[in-house]
């Protein structure tokens, strides 16, 4: 294997290892949840994408807009649960990965989607962590209040890709 070969294949293979944006393990309220949802990943995916469009299937999201292409680096404004949140995405990898980090009142969070075709279906999982001063001083409640997210998100998405994957129309 001649040197060019070689240095074009470790750039390949590290372009495909890149580092993926994780949830922080460590911060004091994580939670993960999954729920197998009867659609395609493009349809899942699509509706996380469209984030424009958020409050039409997740009723805690009451505005939402991106500001950009749906890209790392973009910025989204929503707003969910009364606070008004400023989030980057960080990571998406087309139909199967979403990741975005975002900041408010002493709270640092970050979410990722997964999606993975089992079957007939997509297998979603969704994790975010919160950190910060205020977390770590109300751990308990910023803990439950994650896991009432997350379920109810995760609810509400199978509900409106459901309904799209059976001919619903728009969710």
């Amino acid at each position: 294997m001649t040197l060019v070969k070689c240095a074009i294949e470790i750039d390949a293979y590290n372009a495909n290892q890149r580092l993926r944006m994780n949830i922080n393990e460590q911060a004091p309220a994580n939670s993960t949840r999954e729920l197998h949802i009867e659609a395609t990943c493009e349809v899942v995916s699509g509706l996380v994408a469209d984030i424009n469009n958020w409050p039409r299937w997740n009723p805690a999201v009451s505005r939402a807009r991106l500001d950009g292409p749906f890209a790392p680096g973009s910025i989204i404004l929503w707003k969910s649960g009364g606070s008004s949140l400023v989030s980057t995405i960080q990571d998406v990898e087309r139909p199967t990965r979403v990741a975005w980090t975002g900041e408010t009142f002493g709270v640092t969070g970050v979410h990722v989607w997964d999606l993975k075709a089992v079957g007939t279906g997509v297998l979603v999982r969704t994790s975010e962590s919160f950190d910060g001063w205020l977390v770590r001083l109300f751990r308990s409640p910023f803990q439950r209040l994650l896991d009432k997210a997350l379920e109810e998100a995760l609810r509400s998405l199978k509900t409106a890709a459901e309904k799209l994957g059976h001919g619903g129309g728009t969710a």
